[in-house]
């Protein structure tokens, strides 16, 4: 079983991001747990301690609960797997990081309207929640259908814990796993440097779906400008990578993700670069 925390504000990317979420749980065994954190403005903010901020904060909460209720009400019905929500008012970022690290889940889910400038999305995946999160992060940017997965293989990322988590995720799904080789123009080694060869870590990554029982539908090497192979994304139902916490905002890698108009899900590597 799959457990999902999907965080959920009254807008529209929240709704995206609930209603591929259920999309999602049609495939394979999971629980969707929604969490909305009631941020307090300063201008909201009443003075006081003890029963009067407690009063504020229970009102806030309750305001919360209400509007996500309605949220959860139009999806409810064709998707069982949805649990009541958690409400809590404080830091958005805190309150979701303790959620994830209090209690276990496999996915985390942020809904996120795919209007991203390079330097926008670069802000958003190396925020503080996504790279402290102690699982696999999914931002859902428009509601596609989930039939076909990109798997994104790049010089220097690590192979293992990407097929993994498509197995773990996705691995009992009637989807299709692709795996892409993004072979950037120009490349990010020094000419000097000795490359690694991309067949070869194809022929690894098919051999690693091999031994859980799948079989990739396509096995490329792509070798283009990062905006291109970004818009080339918008042909699969959801984009699957390994990116590495140092992620610089000119890496190919930052700037295909931020042209990718499907939803991602984001592995962080430990460490720098090789």
């Amino acid at each position: 079983m799959i457990r999902a925390l999907v965080s959920l504000d009254v807008d529209l990317a929240s709704s995206i991001a609930l209603r591929y979420a259920c999309q999602m749980a049609k495939l394979v065994e999971m629980e969707l747990q929604p969490i909305h954190v009631e941020e307090p403005g300063r201008e909201g903010r009443l003075l006081g301690t003890g029963w009067v901020e407690r009063t504020w904060e229970r009102a806030l909460a309750k305001g919360g609960l209400e509007g996500v209720n309605r949220l959860i009400a139009t999806e409810r019905g064709s998707c069982p797997a949805i649990f009541a929500p958690k409400i809590s008012v404080g830091d958005p970022q805190d309150e979701i990081l303790r959620e994830l690290k209090e209690e276990t889940y496999d996915l985390f889910v942020k809904g996120e309207l795919y209007t991203f400038t390079s330097t926008k999305f670069h802000a958003r995946i190396l925020s503080r929640l996504f790279r402290n999160a102690p699982c696999p992060v999914m931002v859902v940017n428009n509601l596609v259908p989930l039939q076909r997965v990109s798997l994104l293989l790049e010089e220097g990322a690590e192979i293992q814990p990407l097929i993994g988590t498509f197995v773990k995720l996705l691995g009992t799904a009637d989807v299709v796993p692709d795996l892409l080789y993004c072979k950037f123009r120009p490349s990010r080694r020094p000419a000097f440097h000795r490359a690694e060869d991309p067949e070869t870590i194809l022929r690894a990554a098919e051999e690693m779906l091999s031994r859980q029982g799948r079989r990739p539908g396509k096995s490329e090497i792509k070798e283009e400008d990062p905006d291109k192979l970004g818009d080339l994304m918008g042909d699969y139902g959801l984009v699957m990578t390994s990116i590495h916490h140092d992620l610089g905002r000119k890496d190919p890698m930052a700037e295909l993700l931020s042209h990718t108009p499907s939803p991602i899900l984001l592995l962080f590597q430990q460490g720098g670069r090789k």
